[in-house]
C-alpha cells in the first residue's frame, strides 16, 4: 500500500492482482479499546477503490502497519450484493377442475 508523502491515507492499495488506486474515502472511525489490559487503537477506512469495490483497512496506531479487515457475510453492512434475479412468475392457484385429477 502506498500513501501520499506527508499524510496517512493510501493512494493506491496492493491486492492479489496487483495495484489498485483509492477513488475515495467513505468513512472513517477510531477504534480504542482495553487500554487497562493491552492497547488497542485503530483508525479504520472505508475506500472507494477505482474498479468500483469497497475495502475496509485499518492501521494500527499502536504498532503502526495497515491491514485489512475482512467481514464474512452477513455480519457486514455494507457488504455488495450480488444482483437479484428478476421475480419467479406468480402461479396460480390450481382450480377446483384440475385439483379432481
Amino acid at each position: 500500500m502506498t500513501c501520499r508523502p506527508g499524510t496517512t491515507t493510501p493512494r493506491t492499495v496492493t491486492l492479489r492482482h496487483g495495484p489498485v488506486a483509492v477513488a475515495a474515502v467513505v468513512d472513517e472511525w477510531l477504534v480504542e479499546d482495553e487500554w487497562w489490559r493491552r492497547p488497542l487503537a485503530r483508525r479504520y477506512l472505508r475506500l472507494l477503490l477505482a474498479d468500483g469495490r469497497l475495502l475496509t483497512l485499518f492501521e494500527d496506531l499502536v504498532h503502526g502497519g495497515w491491514y485489512l479487515q475482512p467481514y464474512h457475510a452477513p455480519f457486514d453492512p455494507h457488504a455488495q450484493r450480488a444482483p437479484t434475479s428478476a421475480p419467479l412468475p406468480r402461479r396460480e392457484p390450481p382450480t377446483a377442475r384440475s385439483r379432481r385429477r
